[in-house]
Parts: structure tokens; C-alpha cells; sequence
């Protein structure tokens, strides 16, 4: 039995990936949705739909079923935040950087997101370097590796905006930072003018395409 789906789901992939291959997008999508009325959770077939859906300019459908991933996605990654809480508790700062920025990674908007990206950026700017400013000397500069990281968290996620302002300030404190200057170069060059809302759904489909692919190989 395991074997038979096994087959039927290869041969699924392959059919799809030809029809892709050869251009035949409202055919790979009509066999894509097919499939997802019989196994609506298969995050490969979810791939394949939505490649065929932004070849056939449908982007709304593409934005419904990459909500509908970021759900599944919130409720699996959870267990990043949850380790990462009780890492930090325990005093084990740099494993808990880790595990928050796993959580961020898979899901970069919402309430619970914004409550973790506080704690994390509570972690990378310790409390202590607001205490040696108030007592009037140079203002501290943090590590340049841990704040530049976090705007190329920023950059993988999609907030272009929130990348190039972290970066503007890291100038402010750090002008001689040559990973601040760089990236803000990039992020400013003419060639990112790209049509804002189709820019946010690329971004959001390569974060979805890259977590389901981690997931897979984990």
C-alpha cells in the first residue's frame, strides 16, 4: 500500500515537472489542484500550483495558498519560539538567537513574530549598553556581526524598508561598517525598483519554497 502511493506520487511529480518544463502552465496547475483535493496538505503540490499560477499572472491564488502554508508553518515552527524562551531563560543566550531567528525566518509577520523579534533583538543589544550612554559616554557601538545579521534577516524575509532603515542606523553609530555599506548599496541601487506587490509575493514565495525545502530535508 505505502508502496503504491509512493509510486502514484512520483509519477504525480514527474508529470507536473514536464508539464512545467514545457510550458504547459493550466495544465500543471489543473493537475496540481487535482491533487490537492485528494491531499491537500502536500507541500510539493502546493509548489507546483503555484509555480504555475505566477507563470499564469494569477497572483491573488498564489497569496491565498501562501497564507494558508504560513498557518501550517506557524503552528510546526512554534517550537522554535517555545526553545528559544527556554533557552534564554537558562542563560544559553546564543542558542536562543538561534532558535528565534529559525522562527523569524519561517514567520516574519504577526503579533507572536513581533514578541519574538523584541526578545531577540533584547538578546543581541544587551541592557548594559543603554547604562554606559546614560552615564554620559561615547555611545556604544553593538557588534557589528549580530546587527548587520539581523538586517540580512530583514533582507531574506522580504522587508526590504526595515533592512535599509537598521542599516542607516548601524551607519550612524558605525560608519566605517564595509557589510553595512555594502548591503546598503545593494538594497538603494537603481535596479530595486521592482513593482512593490509583486516584490512582496516573490519574497514570500522563496521564504515558503526554502522552508518547505528545509523541512523536507529535516
Amino acid at each position: 500500500m505505502v508502496d503504491e502511493a509512493v509510486k502514484q506520487k512520483e509519477a504525480f511529480l514527474a508529470k507536473a515537472e514536464a508539464y512545467l518544463k514545457e510550458g504547459l502552465y493550466q495544465t500543471a496547475q489543473d493537475l496540481a489542484v487535482d491533487w490537492l483535493l485528494r491531499f491537500p496538505r502536500d507541500g510539493e503540490a502546493r509548489m507546483i500550483a503555484c509555480h504555475a499560477w505566477m507563470r499564469l499572472g494569477k497572483l491573488d491564488k498564489v497569496k491565498v495558498a501562501l497564507k494558508e502554508v504560513d498557518e501550517d508553518l506557524l503552528k510546526i515552527s512554534l517550537i522554535y519560539a517555545r526553545l528559544g524562551d527556554i533557552c534564554a531563560q537558562s542563560g544559553l543566550q546564543k542558542e536562543a538567537v538561534s532558535l528565534y531567528q529559525r522562527f523569524l525566518s519561517i514567520n516574519p509577520e504577526g503579533s507572536l513574530s513581533d514578541e519574538i523579534r523584541a526578545k531577540l533583538k533584547a538578546l543581541l543589544l544587551p541592557e548594559d549598553e543603554s547604562d554606559e550612554e546614560d552615564l554620559g559616554g561615547a555611545p556604544p557601538s553593538p557588534s557589528k556581526f549580530q546587527t548587520v545579521t539581523m538586517a540580512e534577516l530583514y533582507i531574506k524575509q522580504g522587508y526590504r524598508e526595515q533592512a535599509i532603515n537598521l542599516l542607516k542606523d548601524i551607519l550612524e553609530r558605525d560608519g566605517e561598517n564595509e557589510r553595512a555599506k555594502r548591503l546598503l548599496a545593494e538594497l538603494t541601487s537603481p535596479g530595486e525598483g521592482m513593482d512593490e506587490k509583486k516584490r512582496k509575493v516573490m519574497a514570500t514565495l522563496y521564504r515558503w519554497l526554502e522552508n518547505i525545502q528545509q523541512m523536507k530535508r529535516a
